[in-house]
């Protein structure tokens, strides 16, 4: 039996919204990619402006307590740590409790 005019109407929107949204899902994909390929590259640059291997150090303006990504202490005020290796280009950053902070 052969399809009615109306099923392959339904088929063929059906297909087009399947790639509809193959097509956003994948353009999701590129933009984060180049949205980090970005951070990193910023990072980079950054920490080859300020030199030496270096340090950066802020409260965070929201007051915020989490588990140390040093020491590992849960539930303490954290600082945002900056860092940076200029002769590598690396770059990175994490949440530090007071006492590590001042241990570096």
């Amino acid at each position: 039996m052969s399809e009615s005019h109306v099923e392959n109407a339904v088929a063929a929107r059906i297909a087009a919204a399947k790639a509809k949204v193959a097509e956003k899902k994948r353009r999701r994909e590129e933009l984060a990619e180049n949205r980090r390929h970005g951070l990193e590259a910023r990072h980079a640059a950054k920490m080859r402006r300020w030199g030496d291997a270096a340090y950066s150090w802020a409260v965070d303006d929201s007051d915020s307590t989490g588990q140390c990504s040093s020491c590992g202490k849960p539930d303490v005020p954290l600082y945002r740590a900056v860092w940076g290796n200029p002769s590598d280009g690396t770059a990175g950053d994490g949440r530090i409790c007071a006492e590590c902070k001042d241990a570096d």
